[in-house]
């Protein structure tokens, strides 16, 4: 919830600075999370990491894109712009790296049988929270 807040507060900081006003559909979006919470909510552990997993990898490659396309544009206006597509791009990066991390544990825990084998193995995979983290001290000042 962290990343969400703090990714929210900087957009928003940017947008408050721009000439164009923009409309935010605030409602609609809530009632839109509160709706795909409500789907997920009861989703055993892996199913909801893979759920997730699928959901975010589609906005994951457009915000990478979408910062890619900046960095090739010549002019102030893309300079301008350029951070705030990169702290978009790397939010979702962050939280879509988390849940293939999450994954990769949970894959592990599962297929395992032996409970020495999972300790060793859970504990030589990368947490999730890993790459939020790493987000968060980047952008939360």
């Amino acid at each position: 919830m962290e990343v969400e807040t703090v990714t929210a507060e900087l957009l928003l900081q940017h947008l408050l600075k721009q000439p164009q006003k923009y409309v935010f559909k605030t409602a609609e979006l809530t009632a839109q999370g509160d709706d795909d919470a409500k789907k997920w909510s009861d989703l055993p552990w892996l199913e909801l990491m893979q759920t997730l997993s699928q959901w975010v990898e589609p906005y994951e490659v457009k915000y990478r894109q979408w910062l890619q396309q900046c960095q090739l544009q010549d002019g102030q206006e893309s300079r301008q712009l350029a951070p705030t597509f990169e702290l978009i791009a790397e939010h979702e990066t962050a939280i879509y790296h988390c849940l293939q991390a999450e994954l990769t544990r949970a894959y592990a825990q599962a297929e395992t049988q032996v409970a020495t084998q999972v300790t060793t193995q859970v504990a030589t995979q990368k947490s999730g929270l890993e790459y939020l983290s790493s987000f968060l001290n980047k952008y939360n000042k």
